[in-house]
């Protein structure tokens, strides 16, 4: 089965991380409607707000985020456990949502997608 995770917030500034995690995150525009890809985690700074908001999937589970303008907020949304899996295999999807203190957000979250992707797999018996 295929899942979708989701989210929704109000207007601010959008980062993509760039180089598949050993780059930086640089700024997003999202047009209208059309929704734009972004291969990696997300951070978002709403307007008017002390925080910012990082959303990731880990690399392994990673399948790009798809971002776009829903009734005046970005949508984000991300495809999950999309493999076709063999009966019997259990199959887990690894994400997380941090909330940061504006004050040099790119910087932590860059440092905290790092620890996610190195994170061993959940693994039990």
């Amino acid at each position: 089965p295929t899942s979708t995770v989701s989210s929704r917030w109000p207007a601010g500034d959008l980062f993509c991380l760039t180089s598949g995690g050993k780059g930086r995150f640089e700024p997003l525009e999202v047009k209208g409607v059309a929704p734009a890809e972004c291969g990696g985690p997300v951070l978002l700074r709403p307007e008017n707000q002390p925080l910012s908001f990082l959303e990731m999937v880990h690399p392994s589970d990673d399948r790009g985020a798809t971002i776009q303008w829903i009734d005046g907020q970005l949508a984000t949304r991300y495809p999950v456990l999309t493999e076709r899996l063999e009966k019997g295999v259990i199959r887990r999807s690894r994400l997380q949502a941090i909330f940061l203190p504006r004050e040099h957000d790119n910087e932590v979250a860059l440092e905290l997608y790092k620890q996610f992707a190195a994170s061993p797999a959940p693994l039990t018996t």
